[in-house]
């Protein structure tokens, strides 16, 4: 049977090259380091709550805003959009206002009481139903814009840029990326 050989302590010791005699330099090859570059932080991508009743909707439309650039999150409820948005804190809502249980308009507002910057734009195929829902959170001093479904991709992605001014939609977003 064969002894394991007992590992050897070695100690290490930097010195600086100016410390090292001449006559130990002879056929030296010295590698430098390379550079470590530090990372450079990409501006944070606009985060997108998308709320509707309808999986397919709620999940197609987060997919369309997904490949302009937005990070996005898809709830099916209500309630579940105000949990979302408790963990997911989107830049942006986007919700459909009639849905069963609590409609998009309760859910907006009670985000809205948690994430006050966070903005809210609300869609519908039933606009004079939204627009009775709305009545209310007007009234509380909630300002919601309403967009009739279907809702065509570009006129969403630019409504989404303009909530932003342009400071931080996806087309400035992507000017700051190419500046660094």
């Amino acid at each position: 049977m064969r002894k394991k050989a007992k590992a050897l302590k070695v100690a290490v010791q930097t010195i600086p090259i100016t410390e090292v005699p001449s006559s130990a330099l002879t056929d030296l090859t010295l590698f430098r380091k390379a550079a470590i570059k530090k990372p450079v932080a990409s501006p944070a991508r606009v985060k997108v709550l998308v709320v509707d009743d309808q999986q397919m909707i709620a999940q197609t439309l987060a997919e369309i805003l997904g490949r302009h650039g937005y990070e996005c999150f898809a709830a099916y409820n209500g309630e579940s959009a105000i949990a979302a948005a408790a963990s997911f804190t989107p830049d942006v809502v986007l919700s459909d206002v009639v849905m069963p249980g609590m409609n998009g308009v309760e859910a907006c507002v009670r985000i809205k009481k948690h994430l006050p910057d966070c903005r809210i734009l609300l869609f519908s195929s039933q606009v004079p139903v939204a627009h009775s829902l709305m009545q209310e959170s007007i009234r509380a001093g909630h300002r919601f814009e309403l967009l009739a479904k279907p809702v065509e991709p570009r006129e969403l992605v630019a409504k989404i840029e303009d909530l932003f001014a342009g400071a931080h939609s996806q087309a400035g977003l992507q000017r700051a990326e190419a500046r660094a």
